[in-house]
This record gives C-alpha cells, sequence and structure tokens, in this order.
C-alpha cells in the first residue's frame, strides 16, 4: 500500500491531480488500521506515518495543497496523541518520531516561500504552522507524563526545538526569501517555545523575570516585522507577566517570606518586570506598529501608566517595608518626596494632560498624609512632626507649581489654583494650632490658651497683610475676621484662667500688635479701600 500511495503522489503531481493524492493519502493512512492484527505495535504505526509525512513534504515542494497537508497533519496528530498512552519502553523512540514530525510540518507550510515560488503568505499556511507547534508541545507533555519523567527535563526538548528553530530563521535570513515576515513568524515561534520553557526550569520571582524579557523580545519582533498578530502575543505575554507578579511576587511572597529576603526580591524583580514594561513603551514609540484590535495609542498609554504607577507603588512599598524594618520613623517624608519626584516624572512625560488626575489623586495622597500626621503628633518626635509638615507644604507647593498654578477649571465660581491655596492657608493654620498646643502643653500646660491666641492673632495679621500686598479680598477678610475672634478669645476665655505675670504680658502683646496694625493700615488705606 505504500508504495501504491508513493505511486499516487507521484502521477498526481505529474497531471496536477489533487484528488488523486488526497485519495492515495486517506489510503496509505486507512491501511494499517484496516489490516490491524491488535498487536498494539504503535511505534512501527507512527514510522510508516513518517514515511506518509515525508511523502506529503515532497509533494509539498511542488504543489501547494493546504488540505492535503492539513489532512495528513490530522491524523498524525491524532494518532501520536490517542496511542503515547498504550505504548511501554519506546521513550526514546517516540521521542524521536515526534521531533520528526515537528520538524516536517514546520516546513510544509512554507516550502514554496523558501523555495521563491511565493510572494504572499497563505493563512491556511501560518495557522498549520502554529497548530504544528501546539501539538508538538502537547506530545511531549503527554510523553513525559506517561513515562513518569520529571518535567524540568522537559525544558531540554523545548529548548532543542528552540534552537532548531532558531537555527531554521537565521537559514532563511541568509536565503535572503522574498517574504521577510516568514523569518519573524519563525523566530516568533521560537521565542514563544523559550517562554514555555522558563517554567519548567525556574521557579518564583526568576520565572517573572524571564517572562518579562522574553515578552519585550516578543514585543521588539513585532515592531521590527511589523506584525500585528505578534504585538498582539507580546501584549498577552505581558499581561501574564503582569498578572504573576502581582499575585505571587507581590503579595504571595509577602506572606511567606521573611521581610529583608522579601525587600531584596522585590526590588530585583520589579527592576526587570517594570523596565520591561517601560522599554516596549519607548520601542512602540519609535515604532509604527499598529495593533490588530486595539490603537497603538491607547497601547502606549497603557504600558505607560503601568510603569508609572507600578514604580511609584513599589518605591513607596519598599520605603514603608525599610523604614519598619530599621525603624526609621521617616517613611512619611520619604513618601512624600517620592510624590514629588513622579509628580515631576509626569509633568515631564507626553501624557501629562491627558492622566491630570494624577497630579489631584497625588494632593489627595498628601493630605491623607497630612491627616495621618495630625492624628499621630503625640507620639512624634517634635523635629520628626516639624519636618513632616515642612516637606508637606513644600511638596505641595511644588505640585501646585507644577500642575495647578495656571490652571484654568473652576469650582463652584472660584479658580482651582485659589480654591488649592485657601486650602493650604487652611491646612497650614490646623497644624500650627496642633503643633504649638503640643509644644506648649509639653513645657507650660497653663500657657496653652495663651499661646493659641497668639497664634491665631499673627496668623490673621500675616493674612491681613499678605491680601494688603497682593491686593487679595478674601484674605483681608479672613485675616482680619481671625484677628476679631482672637481678641474676643482673649478678653472672655483667657483672661480668667491665666495667672497675672500671663495677663500683663496678653495685654501688653495685644497692645503692641493692635498699634502695629493701626499704623500699617493708615499707612497702607488707599490699598485696604
Amino acid at each position: 500500500m505504500l508504495i501504491i500511495t508513493i505511486l499516487a503522489g507521484v502521477i498526481s503531481i505529474r497531471f496536477d491531480a489533487k484528488s488523486t493524492a488526497i485519495f492515495g493519502l486517506i489510503g496509505g493512512f486507512a491501511t494499517p488500521f484496516l489490516l490491524s492484527t491488535g498487536s498494539g505495535n504503535y511505534v512501527g504505526l507512527l514510522s510508516y506515518m513518517l514515511m506518509l509525512n515525508l511523502g506529503v513534504l515532497y509533494i509539498s515542494i511542488y504543489k501547494k495543497w493546504s488540505l492535503l497537508s492539513w489532512l495528513a497533519f490530522g491524523i498524525t496528530s491524532l494518532t501520536a496523541l490517542a496511542s503515547v498512552w498504550e505504548t511501554e519502553g519506546d521513550f526514546v523512540v517516540l521521542a524521536i518520531l515526534y521531533a520528526s514530525f515537528f520538524v516536517i510540518y514546520s516546513i510544509v507550510p512554507f516550502i514554496n516561500e523558501i523555495r521563491g515560488k511565493k510572494e504572499r503568505l497563505n493563512k491556511a499556511s501560518v495557522f498549520l504552522f502554529w497548530a504544528n507547534f501546539i501539538v508538538a508541545i502537547l506530545s511531549f507533555l503527554a510523553l513525559f507524563e506517561h513515562y513518569g519523567i520529571e518535567l524540568i527535563y522537559y525544558a531540554v526538548v523545548t529548548i532543542i526545538l528552540a534552537g532548531y528553530l532558531l537555527i531554521y530563521a537565521s537559514i532563511l535570513a541568509k536565503k535572503n526569501v522574498l517574504l521577510k515576515n516568514l523569518f519573524y513568524i519563525v523566530l516568533a515561534q521560537s521565542i514563544a517555545l523559550l517562554l514555555v520553557t522558563p517554567a519548567f526550569i525556574f521557579a518564583g520571582s526568576s520565572l517573572t523575570i524571564v517572562w518579562a524579557v522574553e515578552s519585550l523580545m516578543l514585543l521588539w519582533i513585532a515592531t521590527k516585522s511589523n506584525e500585528k498578530t505578534y504585538g498582539l502575543f507580546a501584549l498577552f505575554a505581558f499581561g501574564i507577566t503582569v498578572l504573576r507578579y502581582l499575585i505571587f511576587d507581590m503579595v504571595d511572597s509577602h506572606i511567606y517570606m521573611e521581610t529583608l529576603p522579601y525587600i531584596k526580591s522585590l526590588a530585583v524583580t520589579s527592576l526587570f518586570v517594570i523596565g520591561s514594561l517601560f522599554a516596549g513603551y519607548q520601542l512602540l514609540k519609535k515604532s509604527q506598529l499598529n495593533f490588530k484590535y486595539i490603537s497603538s495609542d491607547m497601547v502606549k498609554l497603557t504600558l505607560f501608566l503601568l510603569t508609572f504607577i507600578g514604580a511609584y507603588l513599589v518605591s513607596t512599598l519598599l520605603s514603608l517595608l525599610l523604614t519598619e524594618l530599621y525603624d526609621w520613623h521617616l517613611f512619611s517624608i520619604i513618601s512624600m518626596l517620592l510624590i514629588a519626584l513622579f509628580a515631576f516624572l509626569l509633568q515631564k512625560s507626553l501624557y501629562a494632560k491627558k492622566v491630570y488626575i494624577l497630579f489631584t489623586i497625588f494632593i489627595g495622597l498628601m493630605i491623607l498624609n497630612f491627616i495621618n500626621n495630625i492624628f499621630n503628633i503625640s507620639s512624634q518626635n517634635s523635629i520628626i512632626s516639624l519636618l513632616n509638615f515642612v516637606v508637606f507644604m513644600a511638596v505641595v507647593g511644588f505640585i501646585y507649581t507644577l500642575a495647578f498654578k495656571e490652571s484654568k477649571i473652576t469650582i463652584a465660581n472660584q479658580q482651582l489654583p485659589n480654591l488649592m491655596l485657601g486650602a493650604g492657608v487652611g491646612l497650614l493654620f490646623i497644624f500650627l494650632n496642633v503643633e504649638v498646643y503640643h509644644l506648649v502643653k509639653l513645657y507650660s500646660p497653663l500657657a496653652t490658651k495663651f499661646a493659641m491666641t497668639l497664634l491665631w492673632i499673627l496668623f490673621g495679621i500675616s493674612l491681613f497683610v499678605y491680601g494688603i500686598k497682593k491686593n487679595i479680598k478674601i484674605s483681608k477678610i479672613v485675616g482680619t475676621v481671625l484677628i476679631f475672634i482672637a481678641i474676643l478669645k482673649a478678653f472672655f476665655v483667657d483672661l480668667a484662667n491665666l495667672d497675672s505675670i500671663y495677663r500683663i504680658v496678653l495685654f501688653l502683646i495685644l497692645g503692641a500688635i493692635l498699634f502695629g496694625l493701626s499704623y500699617f493700615y493708615q499707612k497702607n488705606k488707599e490699598v485696604v479701600r
């Protein structure tokens, strides 16, 4: 029957008779099943099929008959996958047979393109190439599973197959074939095998790092070949990498690892993962690659946000863990400085206007930080507390200058910059009240009310003077009201609770302040009006 099948193949080529080749092939594949004695010689069966598939390869050199190729591939694949479970002691022979099938159907789809007979890739051929890849992976997995061999040795198989594909791709490059994309198709499959391989060799963060690098390599191939499909594969690989990074390297490892080893592992892994995302973003910035179902701009924005937000969150988390580990009590300050750094980087990026909301989020985080410091001020060192506030005001002012100073946004008919400036003044007033209260209470508890009144008067004067100098009506009004409230508090609350010496001091200070304020008012009367 093998001779008849060969003869049918030769006749089909000679007379361009596809049907003759197909019927001959069906007869060739059907013969061993029809004449089976039930002995279970599956190695002999697959060896016979190997010869038939070599005949398909020979026919493919002369004729581009996709149906014939798919038919032979389908029957061979089903037989190989089904028969492996019935074999015993044939591991090496089966491995050679599976590798042979893989090699044949990596060549069959593109043999005409390689010989320069075709200038356009056939989708059916590309699908056959990748179907062969999937079947090879499954066949070898079934083989290793059936014979109970550790999967770490499976990596040897994937590396050998990837090496073969790399040689295949290099030959295509040297032949200077008409279809340049064919080189990238074969190269992409070799990288796909290399993506699979680390799962059998590495564990933990090492696997995440390898996947991150390989995802970047796949995206590089996509940009060089301008092939949309490979771009999607690269995005899928990035997605799997980021998902593994979040679940296993950030959350799961934190539960089971000690703090210092976890910090080291997270720092290294984050460097590669976030670095690969940033490198991918840079590649797309310089490329004209268009993705099939997603806009290129959206992909670039997503990669930028993943890089930016990921770097910020990891930096903040590492700072928190380090400060807790060494009991530095500086996390609040470091976190605010990180916000300033990332706000600056965001302002310098191409997406500052598109993701303007991030500046608002940064301000929100700063306010939460401020509130936390207010609630914990009694348990903090005074110098640390004061430094916290100085850094807070500096960073808020920095972000305000970067993003909001020239903003035209209005809320309730008020310009956003003015509202933010007013909120900053309010936070300053709250902090000074809390800080002065705790400081005075620490050294002279009886003088706390007196100190608070004095603070209110000085703060009110500052607002009033600033309002006159800058001609800001609301500042003058708030300053005047605060001074008036402080004076009423001094006469009706403080005097009744102060010793004689404090009363005299309070009167002298109030008198000096009111005299100075009156003088300033007369001097700037026209401005005040």
